[in-house]
């Protein structure tokens, strides 16, 4: 567990209780009105390369509704304003997409993002309207007032990294988005399989809901168990727990 003391934040224990609200978004269609967009693949660094679609993201988005009974699920599209909209409402944020990291950016806004659906556009018009409508970055969450939601998780790949070469590269999407108010944040620091992120997601809920909505145990106890169950080490540590 990464424990972030960058910013000054008093350290109170936030429990989420399973009747909490939870915001699954999973399935965005990142070719969304484009036709004939080829076969090319998603190569990281690769912006000329187009985004894959995810279809494991339903099956974890399915999985964790199946243990949390108060989940909404939001499939296919969503918008900038239903992602602030839903850090208000919900007490859990999770959203299972595709997430970029530029370490040569000197915008420390543009350095990581969320990709949200039609992000293809942008690939193939590279026009600055597509990006902004298409990414949701670290200059998007700037821009909020504060954060409700007391547990966002970022399951996707790299979304622990960013700032880029900017002056404040020692700035992540999670500490932006603790420092706005979040609890807690769970994020990758690298490539995470979209097949077997399902697995240690369930697992999280399951002892979340069990253990009265203690985070940091739940996501202690998840890493514990996966391990004991022979799960490599590379997939348990896909993902850390970072807060402020």
């Amino acid at each position: 567990i990464e424990r972030v003391n960058l910013f000054s934040k008093s350290s109170v224990t936030v429990n989420i209780p399973s009747t909490s609200r939870l915001t699954a978004v999973h399935s965005l269609d990142y070719n969304s009105g484009l036709d004939n967009i080829g076969s090319r693949t998603f190569r990281s660094g690769d912006q000329n390369s187009y985004w894959t679609q995810l279809p494991g993201t339903a099956t974890e988005a399915t999985l964790v509704k199946s243990i949390w009974p108060n989940t909404y699920i939001i499939s296919r599209k969503i918008t900038k304003s239903d992602i602030y909209r839903e850090l208000q409402e919900a007490d859990i944020f999770h959203i299972a997409t595709h997430a970029g990291y530029n370490s040569n950016s000197a915008l420390l806004n543009q350095s990581a993002f969320l990709v949200l659906d039609s992000a293809n556009h942008f690939v193939k018009t590279g026009i600055l309207s597509d990006y902004f409508s298409s990414f949701f970055d670290i200059g998007d969450v700037l821009a909020l007032d504060s954060i409700y939601s007391k547990l966002i998780v970022l399951s996707a790949c790299n979304t622990g990294r960013g700032g880029g070469n900017s002056v404040l590269s020692s700035i992540s999407f999670p500490k932006i988005l603790c420092l706005k108010g979040a609890q807690y944040v769970i994020a990758s620091y690298w490539e995470v399989n979209d097949s077997t992120v399902s697995l240690i997601f369930s697992e999280f809920y399951k002892r979340l809901k069990e253990n009265g909505g203690d985070v940091p145990a739940a996501f202690s106890s998840t890493q514990l168990t996966l391990l004991e169950n022979g799960v490599n080490f590379e997939t348990v540590h896909s993902f850390n727990l970072i807060s402020l």
